[in-house]
């Protein structure tokens, strides 16, 4: 499954990503970031462990790929180990 995923920034920004499911294009949000040169990304582990990646979920959903250890609230993601499963709005932390 295809999807391509609009994301906005509280900055004002957005970025267009296509993410591909079952064959992932990008292993995780951070990966994609990181191939568009989103700054100011901080994380250590890239494997829900840590938590340092943490970003703030306005709106939308996420879809981890291995279930996060770090410690999180409900309105909080690890950008390392999920992807967007709808068009999300994020702040970076």
């Amino acid at each position: 499954m295809t999807f391509n995923c609009k994301i906005f920034f509280l900055q004002k920004k957005y970025l267009n990503i296509q993410f591909v499911h079952n064959n992932r294009m990008y292993r995780s949000l951070l990966e994609a970031f990181e191939m568009h040169h989103i700054p100011s990304l901080n994380y250590q582990c890239r494997s829900g462990y840590c938590g340092s990646c943490r970003a703030l979920l306005i709106r939308g959903k996420v879809q981890y790929y291995t279930e996060p250890l770090g410690y999180i609230r409900s309105n909080e993601i690890l950008i390392c180990c999920c992807v967007p499963i709808e068009h999300i709005i994020l702040k970076l932390l």
